[in-house]
């Protein structure tokens, strides 16, 4: 097999704390946030917001502000939490959001606190519970069995007294009861003897009665079975109530506030609401809304604890006025009066994001790929933002497919301007057909390919995960058996059958690939022949193609007769052109098939018959019709006199 070209690395897409675009526009935000952290102590509404569109990189100004800190030494002074309000939808309560922070604290950043706030984060968790007991007594097996012996004498002296004494019986009622009695006292002792054995094994099994000699075995066990009841006295079960109450808001406060407090001097704690903008859900959003009122809103930390909330603005506007508010002015105003200040991620400029672009390229294959192959790979990943914004992670992605569709298709050389191509507009290869031989949708992309036909070879290997040459007959089969296949019609004025048949002919390589087809192809039960003989007039192929085609129609002409059951001016050319053998079946078809309506027949007729006067080989035969109408037989006749064709009719 080829050993590839290059070797390729994917390039993460977790954000790093260096900014690698030319006019580092990230690092500049995080140092300004950075200076505001430091410089200004006396903000009394400590929420910052960082907006920028999805992936623009506010993720990555975060890193970034970390790495300045550590930078400046101040990595003791700085304690930074991340609250991620996308994973933690479910939950989206002040609880689960001040058990984040408090938890954090105590288990990661303990230096952080004069104190581990054990009894706030056990008020937060606790819980009330109401505990109930019911009680349930189980007797004896062996005391239920001797119950049973005065109850059945009751129960014999009952009928003895109700019913009498008959002199017939078996047996009297006292011997009865004797009987009775003696073999429930016999059961019982069996009962007895099995129990005792219950409890002989218990004993042996107690570590500290095994040793005990057999007399004081014997009066233990005998202890234990003469309680009415097992297990001393009762059987006990319980049942728990857990009540969890919510704590109200000036609690919540309250514990947020020892926070705070607990924070030693020249400590300072930066909370990341992370995420926000991902949510989908508008109540959700206005949680985590109110999670930000409630414990930052006008509330003085001394610039101690800061909320800081990356998030894109647009996707928040249409979330909160998904709810039936659309007034987006007012939502604006309504989330720029939650921030006490705002820093906004910048676009990249042209030269910027080049840069960049380039750095990862060269990151990702080793060696470098051609400065050539770089500038086709930029152009085409610019073309296809023309009406977006540029963020670092599309160019991530961008790259990272590249990577996959080389490591794919190495070693079938397909050129990286080609793999980039598709990897930037795979979007359209929804119609493949479209997209590999019409280019749609990267028209303008083609001139950067010296041959359009093996730009189209090389989609097509990609596409289909075939080697070139395979690929792209696959693509044109497809391509012609959707053209064969289709019903076309005439739409203001234009011919669907031509324009397709001239997207489908444009390509050079069109005549070689329809031989191809017809080599393969040989059932043309599922083709419409309208189609078909439109193709064969239109397309110059070989006469040993071209007759072949017609054998196969004939030779399958009764499972298409339904295609012929009248003549449609589009079989004119077939007729004329078709060998004589094929072209005679297909005629003897189509009169008999035209049968079923007189006009049609006759119709039918009088076309075939003018055919026949061009060439002079076919075979017509008229025959007797079945109709109700005398009168249509006598036209029928009267046009064969004026045509001088009776010879025809048999």
């Amino acid at each position: 097999m080829t050993q590839p070209k290059y070797k390729v690395t994917y390039i993460s897409n977790s954000c790093g704390n260096t900014d690698e675009l030319s006019n580092q526009p990230h690092e500049s935000v995080a140092q300004s946030l950075y200076n505001l952290l430091i410089n200004h102590k006396e903000v009394t509404h400590p929420v910052i917001g960082i907006e920028g569109s999805w992936g623009s990189g506010k993720s990555q100004v975060i890193n970034i502000l970390q790495r300045i800190i550590k930078d400046e030494n101040k990595t003791d002074e700085f304690c930074f939490i991340t609250y991620d309000i996308w994973s933690s939808q479910e939950d989206l309560t002040r609880r689960s959001f001040l058990d984040s922070i408090l938890s954090n604290t105590k288990n990661n950043n303990k230096d952080f606190v004069t104190k581990i706030l054990e009894e706030d984060y056990d008020k937060l968790n606790a819980t009330s519970i109401i505990r109930k007991t019911r009680t349930f007594p189980s007797i004896r097996f062996f005391f239920a069995t001797l119950l049973l012996i005065p109850i059945a004498s009751f129960i014999i002296n009952s009928i003895e007294h109700f019913i009498g004494y008959n002199n017939n019986a078996l047996l009297t009622y006292d011997q009865l009861k004797g009987c009775l009695n003696l073999i429930l006292s016999l059961f019982s002792l069996i009962v007895f003897i099995i129990s005792y054995k219950q409890e002989l094994d218990i004993i042996n099994s107690d570590s500290n009665k095994k040793n005990f000699r057999a007399w004081k075995k014997f009066m233990c066990i005998v202890g234990r079975m003469l309680y009415v009841f097992k297990e001393k006295d009762i059987e006990k079960e319980d049942y728990e109530t857990i009540i969890t109450d919510e704590p109200s808001v000036s609690r919540f406060q309250h514990t947020f506030d020892d926070v705070y407090k607990s924070l030693k001097a020249e400590k300072t704690l930066i909370i990341v609401f992370d995420n926000m903008d991902r949510l989908s859900d508008p109540s959700k959003l206005m949680s985590s809304w109110s999670l930000l009122h409630t414990f930052f809103a006008e509330r003085d930390y001394k610039g101690k604890i800061w909320a800081i909330v990356p998030y894109a603005k647009q996707q928040l506007i249409e979330l909160m006025n998904s709810k039936g508010n659309n007034n987006s002015s007012k939502t604006s105003e309504f989330i720029n009066k939650t921030f006490f200040t705002t820093f906004r991620i910048p676009e990249p400029i042209m030269g910027s994001w080049k840069y960049f672009l380039n750095s990862k390229l060269n990151y990702a294959f080793n060696p470098a790929i051609d400065d050539e192959d770089k500038t086709v790979v930029a152009l085409i990943f610019s073309r296809s933002m023309v009406d977006r914004l540029i963020r670092p992670r599309d160019i991530i992605v961008y790259v990272n497919k590249l990577v996959t569709l080389y490591s794919q298709h190495y070693f079938e050389e397909i050129p990286i301007a080609a793999l980039a191509l598709y990897a930037q507009y795979e979007d359209k290869f929804t119609q493949p057909l479209d997209a590999i031989l019409k280019f749609k949708g990267f028209e303008s992309l083609v001139p950067l390919f010296e041959d359009s036909n093996q730009l189209s070879g090389w989609l097509s290997s990609i596409y289909y995960n075939l080697p070139s040459n395979e690929a792209i007959e696959v693509a044109y089969e497809r391509s012609i058996n959707a053209f064969l296949q289709t019903d076309y019609e005439i739409m203001d004025g234009k011919d669907e059958k031509e324009s397709a048949y001239k997207d489908l002919s444009s390509n050079k390589a069109f005549k070689h690939h329809i031989e191809e087809y017809f080599n393969i192809e040989t059932d043309y039960t599922h083709l419409k022949m309208e189609n078909l003989f439109y193709l064969l007039e239109k397309t110059d192929i070989s006469s040993f193609t071209r007759q072949k085609i017609y054998r196969n129609i004939a030779n399958q002409i009764q499972s298409l007769k339904d295609q012929f059951s009248s003549y449609e001016s589009w079989m004119e050319y077939g007729f004329l052109n078709c060998d004589e053998k094929s072209t005679n079946t297909i005629i003897d078809t189509l009169i008999h098939e035209s049968k079923q309506n007189f006009e049609s027949y006759y119709q039918t007729i009088i076309k075939l018959i003018k055919i026949k006067e061009t060439r002079k080989s076919l075979r017509v035969s008229v025959g007797n019709f079945v109709t109700e109408s005398i009168q249509d037989m006598v036209n029928l006749v009267k046009y064969l006199r004026e045509e001088n064709a009776e010879k025809y009719y048999t």
